[in-house]
Order: structure tokens, then sequence, then C-alpha cells
């Protein structure tokens, strides 16, 4: 073989070697980042173990507790499960999800659908037939306003003159 062929390839070999070792050492070190990663801050998170609906008031089979990184941590989560037990559901959540103060009805507000409705506003029962009933224009969850017509009661103020 010719010896400039040879010295060619001698080099070549050695630059790779020089290139293979300085990018094994560049990986080396961007492969730390893991180890960095441990170090990130994690805290526990109170989530839903499965559908809450409106109304359910939480037991301890309902929630979980997850960990997520601290600058994840929603503004009002809880990270203790004894914070959100025995509260009703004013807001669907799903599963997996985040239960957070703005979902939660105080504790003693009540159980079913009492909390969910506002402060200064009244829910009263309406009897339906079957014929309303199954009309199809007032589904659940949509909210109606309701006018009262009638007569008022005599020897009332605004009692009619005939």
């Amino acid at each position: 073989m010719d010896r400039r062929f040879l010295t060619v390839l001698g080099v070549s070999l050695l630059f790779a070697l020089v290139i293979s070792s300085v990018f094994y050492q560049m990986s080396a070190r961007s492969s730390s980042g893991p180890a960095r990663a441990e170090a990130i801050e994690m805290k526990d998170l109170v989530v839903a173990a499965k559908a809450l609906n409106v109304g359910t008031t939480i037991k301890p089979g309902d929630v979980t507790v997850s960990k997520v990184p601290a600058a994840a941590f929603p503004k009002s989560g809880f990270m203790k499960v004894e914070e959100v037990l025995d509260r009703p559901v004013v807001s669907n959540i799903l599963a997996e999800e985040a239960i957070i103060e703005g979902r939660l009805a105080p504790r003693g507000s009540g159980a079913g659908l009492a909390p969910a409705i506002p402060v200064g506003m009244r829910a009263v029962t309406v009897r339906v037939n079957d014929v309303v009933g199954v009309a199809g224009f007032v589904l659940p969850g949509m909210r109606v306003d309701v006018t009262v017509t009638g007569r008022p009661p005599s020897g009332g103020p605004n009692r009619a003159h005939g």
C-alpha cells in the first residue's frame, strides 16, 4: 500500500476518535439533566379519583393524592385529602383533575344541589306533568328565569280594585 494512503487513513481515524470523544463528553453533560430534574421541588396535590358530579359530597374513595412540580401546583389546590372530605361539589370535576377551592362548597353547607345555588338566589320546585317533562324545552343544567303570575291575596297592598 501507498505510504501516503496509510498516513491519511491514520489521521482520519485519529480525527474521528477526537470528534467522537468530544461528542461523548457533551452528551454525558447533558444527560446529567435528569439529575437536576430530581432536584425540582414536588408537592402533593389532591386530585379526583373518578368523575364527580354537581351535588356529590366528597368521600375518601373519591380522591387521591398525586405529586406535581411546585411550579405547576394550582393556586387554590389542596395538599391534604382531609381538606376536601365532606365538602359538596358545585361544579363537575373530571377524573384525575385537580380539586380546587372554586369547585367545592364550604364544609357544612349541605348536601345535594343546595350549595350550588349562588348567594342571593332561591330555588323552588315546580311540578312537571308528563307532557312538559318530555317536551325538551328545559334540560338539566340550564339556567332559567321564572315569572309568576297570579292574583295577590285579598287585603294585600297590591290589591286590585274592581
